[in-house]
């Protein structure tokens, strides 16, 4: 068993890291499942409780574990917050956990490397792998079609707003009416979605709605880091707005071959 410590502090500012959106905690269990899968070993994933104890929370983990097989990934949440990495991996050690927390090699932060953390690896590397898992429903979908996501905080595609992940409706439309003269329906996943494809509590369906989709066609976003669950690269196209300063989700999947169209 590998035990990972999830990390404590925020790479972003000294505050408390608490896997605020969908999108984090879908990456961090992709992670976990990337590196039991690459390296022949089931995985337990340690996080303070800030991330874990939470009804909310505690049922969002849930959902996105059922939606990898078995045995490979597990999650374990402990009744601490606030912690530097060292002292949380000494907390991990007192409880018999030889644990190891993770930087990231390809897009260097300065907090990737806490003082007095030496135990970690290296999770850019982990997530170049993309695992395409299968899904775990069955359901109606067109014969042929992308799953599309343009919708960002609450607000729906067709509306705009300064959000800097957010495309213009406009752009928009003319990228969906693309795909619709090539002669692919449209899936909406996510806020805009229909029936069982919008969001917490229907990962299932939009996870199978995405294992069977050409391509899926949308912004940076949680539902961005679930389609590296179940497409290769070339199936994915990342539209952005602005210019420069791209998360490091982004230049990854740029790196590992995602198509990044600028609107």
């Amino acid at each position: 068993m590998k035990h990972i410590a999830v990390r404590s502090k925020s790479l972003r500012k000294d505050a408390p890291y608490t896997v605020p959106g969908l999108g984090d905690r879908l990456h961090t269990v992709i992670m976990g499942y990337n590196y039991s899968i690459l390296n022949n070993t089931p995985v337990t994933l340690h996080l303070t409780t800030d991330k874990y104890h939470r009804p909310d929370k505690n049922a969002s983990w849930k959902e996105i574990l059922e939606l990898f097989p078995q045995g490979h990934v597990y999650v374990e949440g402990h009744k601490v917050k606030e912690l530097s990495e060292k002292e949380w991996l000494d907390y991990l050690a007192n409880k018999g956990y030889n644990s190891e927390t993770y930087y990231y090699k390809d897009y260097k932060h300065p907090r990737d490397f806490p003082k007095g953390v030496d135990n970690m690896f290296d999770a850019g590397q982990i997530m170049s792998h993309y695992p395409c898992v299968p899904a775990i429903v069955d359901i109606d979908l067109p014969e042929k079609y992308v799953t599309a996501q343009f919708d960002c905080n609450n607000v729906p595609y067709y509306i705009n707003s300064p959000d800097a992940r957010k495309i213009d409706p406009m752009k928009v439309e003319q990228i969906l009416s693309k795909y619709k003269s090539q002669g692919y329906e449209i899936v909406f996943i996510g806020g805009d979605g229909k029936k069982n494809m919008n969001g917490p509590g229907n990962l299932k369906y939009i996870g199978a709605a995405l294992s069977k989709a050409k391509y899926h066609v949308g912004a940076e976003s949680g539902f961005l880091v679930m389609a590296q669950m179940y497409m290769k690269p070339k199936q994915i196209k990342l539209h952005v707005r602005h210019k420069g300063g791209y998360s490091h989700h982004v230049q990854r999947n740029v790196a590992n071959g995602v198509e990044l169209i600028k609107c």
